[in-house]
């Protein structure tokens, strides 16, 4: 919906991250998200479809993250865009129409911050962000975070599974990049941190 943000846009309560008739406590929450990051380091490793190429699989031993921030993680609705199609630039120097989800406003701790919302190839949504730690303990060049539904329709946003994109890891991969409208003026202190 357009207009000022709604008292439903605000840091998720951990019983809406996981939905159920029990409340599930932080401490549930950071051993869920640790149990992620463990399936993710086990892809990376592991798996053919891992960006890291088999020497770097052979060495690889885990990720880097920031620590595990219950506050990062938003319920927000999604407003529709003003156009369908942005330009995102690449990291290999090219630029390609994406198609726009939407936007979402997030009250943020030091700020209430509008991001655009794009979608991906299998459309599924996703938001391309910069922050202050890009260049002084995450990639230079931005981060993603994941967009899912809750059941009650609306997004969630949790920059706890802020990720890097692939040219992190192989400049072969050409990624987007993140759009200007989408940089955060402040840290982002969440998520994974630069790859070694």
């Amino acid at each position: 919906m357009w207009g000022p943000p709604s008292p439903r846009r605000r840091a998720v309560g951990l019983s809406r991250y996981h939905p159920g008739p029990m409340e599930v406590s932080p401490r549930g929450y950071v051993s869920a998200i640790e149990e992620w990051r463990k399936a993710r380091d086990h892809f990376f490793k592991s798996h053919y479809a891992s960006p890291l190429g088999e020497v770097a699989r052979d060495a690889f031993a885990g990720l880097s993250y920031f620590d595990v921030d219950p506050e990062l993680v938003f319920s927000a609705e999604l407003e529709p865009p003003a156009e369908d199609e942005i330009d995102i630039e690449a990291s290999t120097g090219t630029t390609s129409l994406y198609r726009k989800a939407g936007e979402v406003k997030l009250p943020l701790s030091r700020g209430t911050v509008s991001l655009v919302v794009l979608r991906g190839a299998d459309d599924d949504m996703f938001i391309p962000f910069r922050d202050k730690t890009n260049g002084d303990g995450s990639y230079e060049a931005g981060r993603y975070v994941a967009v899912d539904r809750n059941p009650d329709g609306e997004l969630l946003i949790d920059f706890n599974k802020a990720t890097n994109p692939y040219c992190a890891y192989d400049p072969e991969f050409s990624c987007p990049l993140p759009p200007p409208q989408n940089t955060i003026a402040f840290r982002i202190e969440a998520g994974e941190m630069a790859f070694a």
